[in-house]
């Protein structure tokens, strides 16, 4: 009997056995699987790329228009100081969301994790924050930070005409000069802004979160 169970497994390391064609065929079938769900993913995944486009685009679009009109009706009949004071504001504000942007490209989720598990309030929101950083950030740097960047020019702009029209400076250092100022100030500011974002990335998103879970109707603990 010994002998006979000997042949017999000595005949199955030798030659395959039909197991070992059955397992080559569920691989075939898995790898094949996979590829036609890779496949069905990539449509999926271009229309959600076309309507988040669509979206900033959008986004973008009314952020511009409102910005705008509300320079534009505080610019109208203001003096100089008051204009600048506006401008001042548009760079800060572009700072500050730049300052956001870094913030949330460096900052790590899993703390949030922890916090959220202890029911600290925010600590939810700023998991989802965090877990969606992409698009945080091409809000926060994209669409905000530009639209206040040219929104900026556009102010600037206002403000030299508005000098040049009360005379006694000169027409061609002074929209120099201004535009410099104002690119050097909001960029100066962003470097600036990139260092204590990178520093302080996990205070400056919770603290994000919780101020947005104020406003928002299920509120986050």
């Amino acid at each position: 009997m010994s002998d006979e169970n000997n042949k017999i497994n000595n005949d199955k390391v030798e030659n395959p056995s039909e197991n070992h064609k059955d397992l080559i065929v569920i691989t075939k079938a898995e790898k094949a699987g996979e590829e036609e769900r890779k496949k069905d993913r990539k449509p999926k995944k271009q229309a959600s790329s076309l309507r988040w486009a669509l979206l900033i685009l959008i986004l973008t679009f009314f952020i511009t228009l409102s910005f705008s009109v509300v320079s534009q009706a505080l610019l109208d009949g203001t003096n100089v100081v008051v204009a600048i004071i506006i401008l001042s504001i548009f760079i800060l504000i572009n700072i500050i969301f730049d300052i956001i942007a870094v913030a949330v490209t460096a900052c790590s989720y899993e703390p949030y994790l922890a916090m959220a598990s202890r029911k600290i309030y925010g600590a939810k929101l700023a998991v989802k924050i965090a877990k969606n950083a992409e698009k945080v950030a091409s809000i926060c740097g994209d669409v905000v930070g530009d639209v206040c960047g040219i929104i900026s020019g556009v102010l600037g702009a206002s403000i030299v005409l508005i000098l040049l029209s009360n005379g006694g400076y000169n027409e061609f250092l002074l929209p120099i000069l201004f535009s410099s100022s104002i690119a050097a100030l909001t960029v100066g500011g962003k470097a600036i802004g990139k260092k204590f974002a990178i520093d302080n990335c996990q205070k400056i998103i919770f603290f994000i979160a919780r101020v947005l879970s104020v406003f928002s109707f299920k509120k986050s603990k």
